[in-house]
């Protein structure tokens, strides 16, 4: 939402980024995949959390939903997280569709 223009100011958008990506425990939930998770798992969760991360720092930059560069950093996130649910579907033996 940080990335939609809502008349918010750049502070604003900056601090509700942050607090979007913190809130959502991203870096917690990365850590608990590294420890239990197979190393296909962890890669692919690891280039995910940076995506985000990515993604993140656009918007505090001033990025809109509407800009070219938050477009590819956002369908990038979204094929890098396609990637890490196949691969934690197959670490846990499931059809991988």
């Amino acid at each position: 939402m940080a990335a939609r223009p809502t008349g918010l100011s750049d502070e604003e958008r900056v601090r509700r980024a942050a607090e979007a990506f913190h809130e959502g425990n991203a870096y917690e939930l990365r850590y608990q995949i590294a420890v239990v998770a197979p190393r296909e798992v962890v890669e692919a969760s690891t280039a995910v959390f940076r995506s985000l991360r990515d993604l993140r720092d656009l918007v505090e930059a001033g990025a809109l939903h509407t800009s070219e560069d938050y477009a590819q950093a956002r369908n990038r996130w979204e094929l890098l997280l396609a990637e890490l649910r196949i691969a934690m579907r197959r670490d846990l033996g499931r059809q991988v569709f």
